[in-house]
């Protein structure tokens, strides 16, 4: 197994490498869009979770007895093979309980709720008894 990459969207000298997960990140008033390419990956090969206010997307290791080229002289290698991880930040909060995923033709789409700070949500209110 290679080694074990981290990458985020908030290092100040950000820069995609050929090995890692390449997204789209969009937004609109109320949603965060994440459209994430995992070519050849199952929902099994894929973990999503919040680390603090960052989202990771994992992805994880190509099974050795599954790659093609395992057993060849490789000229050219640029899929990914090795568990590779992405955080990805947020300019605004958001609300981890309300977010969606899915797999469509090798495309992780993520949708985000973003938590509007002025609005007075008494769904998280404490009683005080």
């Amino acid at each position: 197994m290679g080694m074990f990459k981290i990458r985020s969207t908030d290092d100040d000298d950000f820069e995609i490498a050929e090995d890692e997960i390449r997204i789209d990140l969009a937004e609109d008033d109320d949603y965060y869009y994440i459209y994430a390419d995992v070519p050849g990956k199952s929902t099994s090969d894929i973990k999503m979770k919040f680390k603090g206010d960052k989202l990771s997307i994992r992805l994880a290791a190509e099974d050795p007895e599954a790659n093609p080229i395992a057993n060849k002289s490789c000229i050219i290698q640029e899929r990914i093979h090795d568990e590779v991880e992405r955080l990805i930040a947020f300019d605004d909060p958001v609300d981890k309980k309300k977010t969606d995923a899915r797999l469509e033709d090798g495309v992780l789409i993520v949708s985000i709720k973003k938590i509007n700070p002025d609005f007075d949500d008494d769904d998280d209110l404490i009683i005080i008894k």
